[in-house]
């Protein structure tokens, strides 16, 4: 597939050629000469499907963000929310591309097994489409971006892995074992079919295994809410008083044992973290509530939309990979300050997001989405702004 452009045109001349004619193609030469393509002349535009509600505590983060990127890469993003409804998600996209005027492209996340059935939607539609945030169902055989659907170009996803593992690591260090010598630790993860909680849990299961002291009393699922996060830790301290440690597959649901814990008189847990990167996170960081909330994946859309901007421009991001991942970097209460200079919607009209392309700079042999590259940006303009 021919990298962001559009199918070919037959412009030959069919009738015979007058002096008026000849004139007509002159000056037609020279339209086409001086404004090359509507396509490239015209604004990208770019649908985002995101699974919760425009509240959301880390997406609207998320939305922040990719807005920023959106207005310095001139670019147009509008974004969808389901609600935490996979059918609406599904009717949304549907929608979507059902319009006269439909996107350029598609971006979502993976929201109880729809990915299929929207990449095929975008595939019959002859809309690029792009996963971010939570990676594809493997049960699916779905293969990698590009191989089995042409207009599946990539995915951006979260080193979620990686995450679960160090968040785990981090709370184990920080414990304090009971007087058998052992460690007891509960879980909460997300949803048992959703990509970046399985991922997570993964990691958690690693960090657990080389930590022989280590006892997971128990994974429940809190399927992202903090209220049934905080019912079922409440549910488990009963059975398991020695608990000292939780590991949540988010902040939200970190923050739900806490609140559970503190509204009906239960124990609070010695040390708690969870993922995302969440302004109330930052605070509960900041009060001694939670240890660590590992994150910085709020930026993903933004990312995506580099990407796309490269590939609409020619300069397709497959050169360096159709699958990247992204890290995620521990917050806690020593960093907080700085960490939350990247959360702050003033902050980003600070950032040149076109440093972060490849057509803009043609050097560049990766793509450099990182925090400590953003941190840079706002760190310079900072002293430029106090010079």
């Amino acid at each position: 597939m021919e990298s962001g452009g559009s199918e070919s045109m037959d412009r030959s001349i069919k009738f015979p050629l007058g002096n008026k004619h000849r004139t007509l193609i002159v000056l037609l030469s020279m339209f086409f000469f001086v404004f090359p393509s509507i396509a490239q002349a015209r604004v990208a535009k770019v649908d985002l499907f995101l699974t919760r509600g425009p509240g959301d505590m880390f997406y609207h983060l998320v939305e922040g963000f990719g807005q920023a990127a959106a207005a310095d890469l001139d670019m147009e993003l509008k974004v969808h929310y389901a609600d935490g409804n996979h059918i609406l998600m599904v009717q949304q996209v549907e929608q979507a591309l059902s319009n006269a005027d439909k996107p350029d492209a598609l971006v979502f996340i993976n929201f109880k097994q729809r990915d299929k059935q929207i990449i095929e939607l975008a595939e019959a539609a002859k809309v690029p489409v792009i996963v971010m945030n939570s990676g594809v169902t493997p049960e699916f055989d779905l293969g990698k971006p590009r191989e089995k659907y042409e207009y599946w170009i990539g995915e951006l996803l979260p080193d979620d892995r990686q995450a679960g593992y160090e968040l785990a690591n981090r709370l184990i260090a920080l414990a304090t074992p009971a007087e058998d010598g052992k460690v007891y630790l509960f879980a909460i993860e997300g949803e048992h079919h959703t990509g970046a909680s399985v991922e997570r849990v993964k990691g958690l299961f690693q960090a657990v295994s080389e930590h022989k002291y280590v006892v997971l009393t128990q994974l429940v699922a809190g399927n992202w809410d903090p209220r049934t996060a905080g019912q079922k830790y409440i549910m488990g301290i009963r059975r398991y008083p020695q608990i000292s440690v939780v590991w949540a597959a988010s902040d939200g649901m970190a923050l739900g044992v806490v609140d559970s814990a503190l509204k009906l008189g239960r124990k609070i847990p010695e040390h708690i973290g969870g993922i995302d990167w969440t302004l109330e996170a930052k605070e509960a960081l900041e009060e001694g509530s939670i240890d660590v909330s590992m994150g910085g994946h709020f930026m993903e859309a933004a990312w995506v939309l580099v990407m796309l901007h490269d590939y609409f421009k020619g300069k397709d991001f497959a050169e360096v990979g159709v699958s990247l991942r992204d890290p995620m970097y521990p917050m806690t209460q020593y960093n907080s300050e700085k960490m939350a200079l990247l959360m702050k919607p003033s902050s980003w009209k600070s950032i040149d997001f076109k440093a972060f392309s490849r057509f803009y700079n043609p050097g560049l042999d990766r793509y450099p989405f990182s925090v400590g590259q953003v941190l840079s940006q706002l760190s310079e303009s900072a002293q430029v702004g106090s010079q």
